[in-house]
């Protein structure tokens, strides 16, 4: 059981995400200026900020994220492609795989339409199926099968918070650099 993040593993998403933080930002600060200060700026900023203020503010600001990331990923989204990844994926039989990503469902599906795997994943987990974004492990609860033990999977992604889900998850992980 083959698990993959999808930005910076299969594609690398190009967006301008500091365009996204300035959309959003006096909004956060106006919702909570204090939350929005006590959150590192560093590394996923972005998904810790999310995860923050969806484990303070629930759905609401769950919908808010969602809202935002959805129209600025539609609109700004340019995508590269990791073929040597991409193509191990459409020649290896015998897998069940996945995605768990912190994108919304909508660029998710179409990266996967671009390299032609839309057809090739189980379960497709985006920020909209959970409540809080990797390294929680709620994305891994999704595909989980109690079935089937906890070392049969693997967490393929190239980020530290990919790397702490499938701790948290106690699964093991193997880390892709192609986009470094």
């Amino acid at each position: 059981h083959l698990i993959f993040d999808l930005d910076e593993t299969l594609v690398h998403l190009i967006l301008p995400w500091n365009i996204l933080i300035d959309r959003i930002d006096n909004k956060l600060k106006e919702m909570d200026k204090s939350l929005y200060d006590q959150v590192p700026r560093e590394g996923y900023f972005l998904s810790a900020l999310e995860n923050a203020y969806v484990k303070k503010y629930g759905k609401k600001a769950k919908d808010f994220f969602i809202k935002y990331r959805v129209e600025f990923e539609t609109e700004l989204l340019d995508t590269k492609i990791n073929y040597e990844l991409v193509d191990f994926v459409k020649g290896l039989k015998g897998y069940k795989f996945y995605i768990w990503s912190s994108n919304t469902q909508q660029t998710v599906k179409n990266a996967l339409k671009k390299i032609k795997l839309e057809k090739k994943f189980e379960k497709i987990i985006a920020d909209q199926d959970v409540a809080l974004l990797k390294p929680e492990i709620e994305g891994f609860n999704k595909i989980y099968d109690s079935k089937i033990p906890r070392d049969k999977y693997l967490l393929i992604g190239d980020s530290q918070s990919d790397e702490e889900a499938a701790k948290n998850s106690g699964i093991d992980f193997y880390y892709v650099d192609y986009f470094k």
